[in-house]
């Protein structure tokens, strides 16, 4: 009798572990989207609130190269002007995934937008896609050079 009490433990040691390997696992990836979705609305917001500060130099709501270029840098890598070594925040993000949209009225840029648009997120089970998150809107408060 003590010989097939054994076995079925053993058999229910199994069916536990794995089960408790599968929710592990699916707790890490989960843990591990939402860092890096707090990375990226961290970052994103730092972009924002240096768009909302920095010269704009254009006289249209679409920004020049290099307001754009360094508004992306922020998002990607953390900082305006990057070294040529530096790696992005988070993998798979691109400065061509950042958006920059600029609001006029009357001439005038009154608000700066920053978002990123279609970036896949490898899992350990799965690839999740944001699409257009995070987007931060900030009042523009910075010196207009574009008239």
């Amino acid at each position: 009798m003590r010989h097939r009490q054994r076995g079925s433990s053993i058999v229910e040691f199994a069916l536990s572990a794995t089960f408790f390997l599968l929710f592990s696992g699916g707790l890490f990836d989960l843990g591990n989207l939402f860092l890096r979705y707090y990375l990226l609305q961290y970052t994103v917001r730092g972009a924002a609130e240096y768009a909302s500060t920095a010269v704009y130099d254009s006289n249209n709501a679409t920004p020049s190269e290099a307001f754009r270029l360094a508004v992306a840098n922020i998002v990607v890598y953390g900082e305006r002007a990057p070294g040529t070594k530096s790696a992005p925040l988070i993998p798979g993000l691109t400065r061509d995934q950042v958006t920059v949209d600029v609001k006029f009225e009357n001439r005038v840029p009154v608000a700066v937008t920053v978002g990123v648009r279609e970036l896949a997120v490898r899992g350990l089970f799965k690839t999740y896609h944001l699409s257009h998150k995070p987007k931060l809107t900030f009042p523009y408060m910075g010196e207009f050079a574009g008239l």
